[in-house]
């Protein structure tokens, strides 16, 4: 019983720092609206919300391997490649929600007190739909087939972004983000442990302190954003889906 709670903590914790990012999006939105902050800047208040965050799963992800971090270098390319998808995801998922309401009031002028955090809104809702959904789509669909759908959905409802002529088309191909954004985290974590079950306890560890993506990511699209335009920003969460593309694709090795 101890060893399933040990097993099962990180992903609690997981999903509590992620509900955290997915409100921490939002609200640095409105800070930045209200400041007039730029969206480095704005990509900054989230950092320093995450490294607090960050305190929590740190210590936690250590705790998980029991034996200590030496064993960590053994575990392979295979499953270093999986923790940087769970940092890419986090990453990707915060600049979402952060940056759909600026999305919303750049290219369709709503104004974010009113009506652009519309955005954000139906991103939460498709992402908790979608996590519902996701344990009733496995029962028939094998996880790295599933992993490779969301992420291909993933990329198509951001380039409907870019191409959307109206409020609710773009509202629709947001609600398509998120869900195909809902299982990435257990999808990577599932075919990582059922790949390496001995390893477990240190491939739990390894991606609850992975979760940090979450203050860096966002940056990086900030920056891109302010140098290029937000609509270029978006374009680094899609990079990052790429990448968990590519390793879904890719055929496990222990």
């Amino acid at each position: 019983m101890k060893t399933n709670f040990l097993k099962s903590a990180p992903i609690f914790l997981a999903f509590l720092i992620m509900g955290f990012g997915d409100v921490a999006g939002p609200l640095t939105s409105q800070l930045q609206n209200d400041f007039m902050l730029s969206n480095f800047q704005a990509g900054l208040v989230t950092f320093m919300a995450f490294i607090m965050f960050g305190l929590l799963s740190i210590p936690m992800g250590l705790y998980q391997d029991r034996k200590g971090r030496k064993h960590v270098l053994l575990l392979g390319l295979f499953a270093a490649l999986m923790v940087l998808g769970i940092f890419l995801y986090v990453g990707s998922e915060v600049s979402m929600s952060a940056k759909l309401p600026n999305y919303l009031s750049e290219k369709f002028n709503l104004d974010i007190k009113e009506r652009g955090l519309l955005g954000t809104m139906f991103f939460f809702i498709s992402l908790t739909t979608g996590r519902f959904l996701g344990g009733v789509i496995l029962n028939w669909l094998a996880p790295k087939k599933f992993l490779i759908i969301t992420a291909i959905v993933s990329l198509f409802g951001i380039a409907g972004m870019y191409v959307a002529p109206s409020e609710l088309i773009a509202i629709i191909f947001i609600f398509i983000i998120g869900l195909g954004f809902a299982n990435v985290f257990p999808l990577i974590f599932s075919i990582t442990v059922d790949t390496m079950p001995e390893r477990s306890n240190e491939i739990s560890g390894l991606m609850v302190t992975a979760i940090l993506g979450g203050a860096l990511v966002p940056i990086l699209t900030g920056g891109v954003a302010d140098l290029f335009g937000l609509m270029a920003g978006f374009l680094v969460p899609a990079a990052c889906l790429t990448y968990i593309l590519i390793i879904a694709l890719k055929p496990a090795k222990a």
